[in-house]
């Protein structure tokens, strides 16, 4: 509504406003982040924005993050590379999932290709859903507060970093290291 998001003021930009969701399903994947490096660029009406941002997180494990107000509709993709194999994901696939197993290169089978998840409802509705099933049982709710904390220093750690050109140490108690 009102373009809201353009204005970096009200949204925080692409880092605070979309790439938040990643930096919080990447924390909670690997644990704390110890170090943000960020690049990004924007245009005028900041509609266009980009940003390129690289976690280091405490047990060693390195992510990289793409976001930008570019692409057409929302979707996910990512890429999990380990020494067993990679383990990929695009929900604009009609096979969402693909597992590569590392294996001989003479492997007849190289990958396992896993079909599209035959749920109906989007994200956003599921989320919604579970939203108000944990207000109206009274169970905890899957995100607490100090998860969405720690994805917002995260995020901010990566706008810093994009101003400054230098990476931000993270404190591993919550605030940001000197």
């Amino acid at each position: 509504w009102n373009d809201w998001y353009a204005n970096r003021r009200l949204s925080g930009g692409v880092m605070v406003d979309l790439m938040i969701h990643d930096f919080d399903f990447l924390r909670w994947t690997f644990g704390p982040v110890s170090r943000v490096f960020a690049k990004s660029i924007r245009d005028e009406s900041n509609r266009l924005g980009l940003a390129l941002v690289t976690l280091r997180f405490r047990n060693g494990t390195i992510a990289h993050v793409e976001g930008s107000w570019a692409h057409q509709g929302f979707g996910t993709r990512y890429e999990f590379a380990g020494s067993k194999g990679l383990l990929a994901h695009n929900s604009f696939a009609v096979n969402s999932l693909k597992v590569e197993r590392n294996v001989p290169v003479m492997s007849d089978n190289p990958s396992v290709h896993v079909p599209r998840s035959p749920l109906h409802k989007s994200a956003y509705q599921l989320e919604i859903e579970d939203f108000l099933d944990a207000l109206k049982t009274g169970r905890e709710f899957r995100v607490s507060a100090e998860d969405a904390r720690e994805a917002l220093r995260i995020a901010l750690a990566a706008v810093e970093s994009a101003e400054s050109g230098r990476p931000v140490e993270m404190d591993p108690i919550g605030g940001r290291m000197e």
